[in-house]
């Protein structure tokens, strides 16, 4: 096998090596958010009071180039845990899930009145951290992701083996 095939090949298997440990990282994320996420559902609650509620918008690049408008709902709320006030911003464990469509951010922010109480679920060994719904927000985009990452590993490593056997068999 010349230099060039086994430059390509080492090419390969680090491209590969790569995406493979980008899918690992990101589904050790998710499992931890979704464990994170069943915790919080035993979390400790108090009654909190909203400060702000409203929708956020930002342009992300889609995977075809294109610019997109892309909203989440924000909701700022205060509470109080053994006579110490706390203010968050966090509806769920984890990422915040954002949508092209304004109106189901819309929705998310509309069940918040500023001004209004909430019920608001913290952490008993860091109070400071807290949640209105204690769920995994955007878990299932983190799974995807990783499983689409190892995909591709798996398809470049099988490529670079592909590779390998064809060069080998030329000789």
């Amino acid at each position: 096998m010349g230099n060039v095939s086994w430059l390509g090949f080492l090419c390969v298997g680090g491209l590969a090596l790569i995406f493979g440990a980008v899918g690992v990282w990101v589904l050790v994320t998710y499992r931890r958010g979704k464990q994170k996420a069943q915790e919080s559902a035993a979390w400790p609650s108090v009654m909190g009071k909203v400060l702000e509620a409203y929708v956020t918008s930002h342009t992300e690049i889609d995977s075809e180039g294109e610019s997109v408008e892309v909203y989440a709902p924000r909701v700022v709320y205060e509470y109080a845990v053994n006579g110490v006030s706390y203010r968050g911003d966090r509806l769920a464990v984890g990422p915040v899930a954002t949508s092209r469509n304004r109106r189901s951010a819309e929705q998310e922010v509309a069940r918040y009145p500023e001004g209004g109480e909430v019920r608001v679920f913290y952490n008993p060994q860091n109070p400071a951290e807290a949640v209105l719904q204690p769920r995994l927000q955007a878990g299932n985009a983190l799974l995807i992701l990783g499983i689409i990452f190892l995909g591709l590993a798996a398809f470049i490593a099988c490529g670079g083996g592909f590779m390998l056997i064809v060069s080998l068999l030329a000789q």
